[in-house]
């Protein structure tokens, strides 16, 4: 797995043809021995993007704890130890099956992939 703290702050992913700047992603490829590799992600490609920007100690640590927050918010509701959506804070009632996805009532959030556990219970 990759070290995050390395990805540009500007990267967006390659889908997105341009990054938060601006600058194709096109315009800054490399042919790297085995593959193609962009400056956003690969520490050593250098020189083909002037605007690179990487998170200092302090950005990455903000980041980590955020994410940890988000982390919990989402492991708690799926193991059951509160009904309040993940993704808006909403006491969840109910989850519904659309596809493969379980939503949630009343907000109408996606809560995770898999099989909706009906009503839940209110004790929490």
């Amino acid at each position: 797995m990759r070290d995050h703290r390395w990805w540009c702050k500007h990267y967006n992913g390659i889908p997105s043809v341009r990054c938060k700047l601006g600058i194709t992603y096109e315009s800054v490829k490399v042919m790297g021995s085995r593959h193609i590799e962009y400056p956003c992600y690969e520490r050593e490609v250098t020189g083909v993007c002037l605007a690179r920007e990487y998170l200092t100690d302090e950005e990455y640590a903000e980041q980590e704890k955020h994410t940890a927050i988000v982390l919990k918010k989402f492991t708690d509701y799926l193991n059951g130890e509160t009904n309040v959506c993940p993704h808006c804070g909403i006491e969840v009632i109910e989850e519904y099956q659309v596809g493969r996805c379980a939503y949630a009532r009343p907000c109408g959030c996606r809560v995770f992939q898999g099989k909706a556990r009906g009503v839940l219970p209110n004790d929490h």
